[in-house]
């Protein structure tokens, strides 16, 4: 089998991390070029960057991989060539893109452009607006992934409002207890252990049967000291606090 040829288009976590994956299977995918405003970024890659859109070559897949709003005036900027262009959104739809073949190539994760990721297990979800385009990609997606499924815009929305519950918020959260160990100059990695079991506990329980702490107890004089002191030391964390308190408080009660 010829490898599936592949430029990408963009610079920032996701294209990176793209490019990344996909070296790993020079046998099985061929990336022909890459681009982006500022080809710095690619200086140590060691492949064909482009210095403009209008030299995009053909391949079977286009990869555009840049912020949401800029999808759309992006692929009227690229020339007509042979291939089938992507977006990498989550929440918009195939037909954003302005050329007739179009779809999503969509990896439900959390990417950062400086770590190492393991892509054998990041749901990868694709949709084509051909038939035959939407076996290429998924043939491509399967190379990098073990977890492909086809995905409509709606499931794409719903999944990515709640991958910003699960991964974004719960991150802000993070940092208001790193906050707060900080400033009495408490070790962060004292949590690791209770951060990693609270996420392991997933594997086995819904999140409602897992959740444990005051709220659920409905433990009011606990509570009562914790407000008492981010009211006096942390009070920007306060108010989510109490928000967040209530609305477990009043789901259990409801459940009881």
């Amino acid at each position: 089998m010829k490898p599936v040829t592949v430029n990408i288009i963009g610079g920032g976590n996701v294209a990176r991390q793209l490019t990344k994956a996909m070296l790993n299977y020079p046998e099985k995918i061929k990336i022909v070029s890459l681009w982006n405003r500022h080809p710095e970024k690619w200086k140590n890659a060691g492949l064909q960057v482009l210095k403009t859109l209008r030299e995009l070559p053909p391949a079977k897949v286009h990869i555009i991989a840049v912020k949401d709003d800029a999808i759309n005036e992006l692929s009227r900027k690229v020339p007509s060539v042979e291939g089938i262009f992507v977006h990498t959104s989550g929440v918009l739809p195939m037909d954003i893109i302005a050329q007739k073949r179009h779809g999503v190539f969509y990896p439900l994760q959390s990417l950062s452009a400086n770590r190492q990721t393991d892509w054998t297990e990041i749901p990868i979800l694709v949709e084509a607006s051909h038939e035959k385009d939407l076996k290429v990609l998924r043939t491509l997606a399967a190379i990098i992934s073990r977890n492909v499924r086809i995905s409509n815009h709606m499931e794409r929305k719903v999944l990515h409002v709640a991958a910003v519950f699960a991964s974004n918020f719960s991150m802000w959260m993070y940092e208001a207890a790193y906050e707060i160990l900080k400033s009495k100059n408490i070790p962060f990695d004292l949590l690791f252990p209770l951060i990693e079991e609270t996420a392991a506990k997933l594997r086995e329980l819904p999140p409602a049967e897992a959740l444990t702490g005051p709220a659920k107890r409905n433990d009011l004089h606990t509570i009562e000291k914790h407000l008492d002191y981010l009211k006096q030391n942390h009070p920007e964390w306060t108010e989510i606090y109490l928000k967040i308190s209530e609305m477990i408080i009043k789901n259990f009660r409801q459940k009881k």
